[in-house]
């Protein structure tokens, strides 16, 4: 009798499993669909927000590489002598242009950007350069970016 008890819960339990088995595969498959089909849309932002996100991409960097050598001083990490910016803040809460990039040559825009930190606010003169680059045949564009800290308030 009692085997015949744990034969039938291990038969249900095996068939439940089987079940529960079968509904992720099934939601595995539509992730898959969603996946593929929001990978085909294209997705349109303006060219300013686009900077914006280089910016604040770079200038993240740049302060990750401050912290990695104040911390690690052996390391040896390259920074732009021409990047004069001095803060002690680490995360970077939002990025706003205060004005409209001015192009100054083809290559070369200028913006003044207002970042902002956890504690404080600064104020922030973005160089961007971009460059046409031939590679094997192939046109890549190189974009380079510096900063000038121009005022600090808190």
């Amino acid at each position: 009798m009692t085997i015949r008890f744990l034969f039938i819960i291990s038969i249900a339990i095996f068939i439940s499993s089987c079940s529960n088995n079968a509904h992720k595969r099934m939601e595995m498959e539509s992730d898959k669909v969603t996946l593929e089909h929001s990978e085909t849309e294209e997705a349109f932002i303006s060219e300013n927000d686009a900077y914006e996100l280089l910016i604040q991409q770079k200038l993240q960097e740049y302060i990750d590489k401050q912290v990695l050598l104040t911390s690690h001083p052996n390391f040896n990490l390259s920074i732009k002598k021409e990047d004069s910016l001095s803060t002690k803040e680490t995360k970077i809460e939002k990025i706003n242009l205060i004005d409209s990039f001015q192009t100054v040559s083809d290559s070369i825009k200028k913006a003044t950007v207002k970042v902002t930190y956890k504690n404080t606010i600064d104020t922030i003169l973005v160089t961007i350069t971009s460059t046409q680059i031939e590679i094997e045949g192939e046109q890549i564009k190189n974009t380079k970016v510096s900063f000038e800290q121009m005022d600090r308030s808190n």
